[in-house]
């Protein structure tokens, strides 16, 4: 009786310390509750909690950082049921699937505000060419020329050179080219729809 009382004291003990051992290298971690397009935003619902062991080498998102993925784009598409890393997400706009990304170099009085910022939603105008239509055609309004939904996914500082700007956003590809058509002739506006 008094060997099997040790034994069971120092199974016990084991026990003890390997569930120690266990609880001390896992931790709690952010997975995806479902799936995440790549370029779609992350809401609180896609996020969801799991334990799994310690892993130096991968830079899996802890669960404590929760509300700073929330909003956060992905940049991949990701799973249900996958853990999140940190490469997976970003607080930068990308491009969505079926999106392109185009440069507009925008002279003062052609965008709505000194500076446009990454995830304002704008709309593209397109102006009409004045120095090849004819006086006729030059009466057209401009939103019949070409008028495009684009996101900015970044802006540099105005030149000081010469005030102008340089804008980048993403469009539906199927536009990418006439948007960059008209860029690069210098016939586009672009107006302020929403802010980030």
């Amino acid at each position: 009786m008094l060997s099997l009382a040790i034994f069971l004291v120092s199974a016990g003990g084991v026990l003890s310390a390997t569930a120690v051992y266990a609880a001390s290298n896992t931790g709690d971690y952010l997975a995806l509750a479902r799936d995440v397009h790549a370029g779609e935003r992350i809401d609180n619902a896609d996020l969801t909690v799991v334990q799994v062991p310690k892993s130096p080498g991968l830079e899996l998102v802890t669960a404590g950082r929760r509300a700073d993925i929330v909003g956060e784009q992905a940049t991949v598409s990701l799973l249900r049921g996958q853990l999140l890393v940190d490469a997976a997400v970003t607080d930068k706009v990308v491009a969505q699937v079926g999106q392109r990304r185009v440069g507009i170099e925008l002279e003062p009085g052609r965008m709505p505000a000194e500076r446009l910022y990454a995830g304002d939603k704008v709309t593209l105008v397109e102006l009409p060419d004045a120095k090849t239509l004819a006086s006729a055609e030059r009466t057209k309004t401009a939103g019949q020329l070409g008028e495009w939904d684009a996101v900015v996914v970044a802006s540099s500082e105005q030149r000081q050179s010469d005030a102008r700007t340089v804008v980048y956003v993403a469009v539906d590809a199927k536009f990418a080219a006439d948007v960059g058509t008209a860029a690069a002739a210098d016939r586009l506006i672009v107006l302020l729809k929403s802010v980030r």
